[in-house]
């Protein structure tokens, strides 16, 4: 101890034995109360503590509690403007959605009823977006080109969104596709039939022209009169054919073929059936049939038209 106040050397054994011997209870007693005071001042330092932690807790229930009557009390502006948005017919739903953002950036952070209004704001705007959006089975019709289907489907519900349109423009284009192709093969079809058909008829001509040459004078005449003596004698030795003529049954089997030439033109036809020359009819005949033969040729390489029909063939 005297070491400690006077800053002189440690006590001997002896010395700090005789210290003890004396003052012994003193020093225990002393030791003693300053722990006590000691172990009071923590007490007392735990205790102010607490207060300040109980009066900082309280403080901040006092701000949240501010914060929250303070958000009650704009909910409602709040909720109107939100709805406002929400329920605007002139915005898309992609439009809508900023903003909302726009507006919760403007608004400060505020408590769970101002997130949970956003929020809500936010779903209705995802739900018409979802609602606004063309189904797969429109997209399929639109696809097909069936417009008008594609617009009674984009006005069930009473709108048409910009996604919507662009499907309808897309079915009409595909529409016109699909019209351009069947005129494209109809007129296809037309040719291929035109071509059969012409490639019939000038066979049935054929056919007919065959039957026509093969129709000849059969029928012998005597000589006329005018006729020299020479080839009368030879033809009397049958070194010379003697004159013929077409018989009855050969002219009205010509006459039966221009009844199939010319049943479309009476007046030839009647003139045809009054003449008895076999020769005239069957040059008429094959006149006819040749003049057939080069127009179907002519239209068998052009292109299609519009016809009420071919008149061969009624």
């Amino acid at each position: 101890m005297r070491g400690d106040f006077f800053n002189t050397g440690p006590l001997s054994s002896r010395e700090r034995m005789s210290l003890q011997k004396q003052y012994g209870p003193q020093i225990t007693e002393l030791q003693n109360n300053i722990a006590k005071l000691e172990g009071e001042r923590f007490r007392m330092r735990a205790a102010d503590l607490a207060y300040a932690r109980s009066m900082f807790e309280f403080d901040q229930a006092k701000e949240r509690a501010k914060r929250e009557r303070e958000e009650i009390e704009q909910l409602g502006g709040l909720s109107e403007t939100l709805q406002g948005i929400v329920d605007d017919p002139n915005k898309t739903p992609f439009e809508k959605s900023q903003e909302l953002n726009r507006m919760r950036m403007r608004v400060p952070p505020r408590g769970a009823a101002t997130s949970s209004l956003f929020q809500g704001a936010f779903g209705a705007v995802d739900a018409q977006a979802k609602q606004a959006k063309p189904s797969g089975l429109m997209y399929n019709v639109a696809q097909y080109g069936e417009t008008g289907l594609a617009l009674d489907m984009a006005l069930k519900d009473g709108t048409i969104s910009p996604e919507e349109e662009d499907l309808i423009r897309f079915s009409e284009l595909n529409e016109t596709r699909r019209t351009q192709k069947a005129e494209a093969d109809r007129l296809g079809e037309q040719k291929d039939a035109l071509a059969a058909a012409s490639k019939s008829e000038m066979s049935y001509l054929d056919k007919i022209v065959t039957d026509v040459k093969g129709i000849n004078k059969t029928k012998p005449v005597a000589p006329p009169e005018d006729t020299p003596d020479d080839l009368l004698a030879s033809i009397r030795a049958g070194k010379a054919e003697a004159p013929k003529v077409f018989a009855a049954n050969d002219i009205e089997m010509l006459k039966s073929y221009a009844r199939i030439l010319y049943r479309d033109e009476p007046s030839a036809l009647r003139a045809i059936l009054n003449q008895d020359d076999g020769d005239v009819i069957k040059g008429t005949l094959l006149t006819k049939i040749r003049k057939r033969q080069k127009e179907l040729s002519i239209t068998a390489s052009a292109a299609p038209k519009k016809s009420a029909g071919d008149p061969f063939h009624k």
